[in-house]
């Protein structure tokens, strides 16, 4: 399984105060949007600080992802936190373009929902479950297994059909 550097409840440390800038990306409000909040009284001690906060990952926040991240100069640290689909993709999304591993740092603080990429239609689509689950594709409504392979250029697991061992 591919580390994409997300951790689920809270960091040991908050901050990386080697960056000299910051783009802090919050999904959801409350906790999350709380936890941002001190990220960035933290981080604007220390750089230039950017917050984008979104309820969930969709086309339109992509779109403004990719301009954050293409706008991004060395040294930045970029801080992920939200429900697992969302925090996963757009850790693919630093990572295509061109974020090394350890300049980000993600939190997971729901992980009810699972990314899954559908090796029959293409598709990534959240879903309940987890490894080694049973669940029907959103998208082609295919019954696929969730596989432990997690893919960071696509920020989400692998999923195939889970009768294929059974047919004729």
């Amino acid at each position: 399984m591919q580390n994409l550097n997300t951790r689920t409840g809270r960091p040991d440390t908050a901050v990386d105060r080697s960056g000299n800038s910051f783009l802090i990306v919050s999904f959801g409000s409350g906790e999350n949007a709380a936890l941002a909040r001190a990220w960035i009284a933290e981080a604007a001690e220390l750089g230039q600080v950017q917050w984008l906060t979104f309820s969930e990952i969709n086309a339109e926040t992509r779109r403004q992802l990719r301009q954050a991240l293409a706008s991004s100069l060395n040294g930045v640290r970029i801080m992920i936190v939200g429900r697992q689909f969302d925090v996963l993709q757009t850790v693919a999304l630093a990572r295509a373009a061109g974020a090394l591993e350890k300049e980000v740092l993600s939190l997971v603080t729901n992980a009810v929902d699972l990314p899954i990429y559908c090796a029959h239609c293409r598709a990534t689509s959240s879903v309940v479950g987890g490894v080694g689950d049973v669940v029907t594709c959103p998208a082609c409504d295919r019954t696929v297994e969730i596989h432990a392979h997690l893919s960071g250029v696509r920020g989400s697991y692998l999923a195939s059909d889970a009768l294929a061992r059974e047919l004729p």
